[in-house]
């Protein structure tokens, strides 16, 4: 479902948001985020997030490394990379280490690039309609 592969992943554990799937609200995990239908709202997570090419995303993405190949109308922050796919369509800012944009790729925004470590920005609050998965360490 990704034009070149997913983003490697810190953990063997990870979330799906499969297609057709419609979520209204903010999405935070510990683990990596694979995306593949809609979401109204943030997405944060401690790992990588992939966000797949039929995947639309109305709200900020915030992870670890973080890949586009869908829609995403928002802020996208990363601590290492963020990876804009021949078919992604980002329209809004970028804020990360490392960018690699792919031939093909609509980008609409300013980018902010830092070798000095990065604060991710994670939604600060939840609503009743976020998803939040546990952490199985706990």
């Amino acid at each position: 479902m990704f034009v070149k592969g997913t983003p490697i992943a810190t953990t063997d554990q990870f979330t799906i948001i499969g297609p057709g799937t419609v979520v209204s609200g903010n999405i935070t995990a510990p683990h990596m985020i694979k995306m593949y239908g809609k979401v109204t709202g943030d997405i944060a997570s401690d790992d990588a997030i992939a966000i797949g090419n039929s995947a639309e995303v109305q709200g900020n993405v915030s992870g670890r490394s973080v890949e586009i190949a869908g829609k995403v109308a928002g802020t996208v922050s990363a601590i290492d990379k963020v990876k804009l796919s021949e078919t992604a369509s980002l329209k809004g800012d970028i804020v990360c280490k490392k960018l690699v944009i792919e031939e093909g790729a609509i980008f609409e925004g300013n980018t902010s690039m830092s070798t000095e470590s990065l604060q991710l920005h994670f939604p600060t609050e939840r609503s009743k309609s976020s998803v939040t998965t546990p952490n199985p360490k706990l």
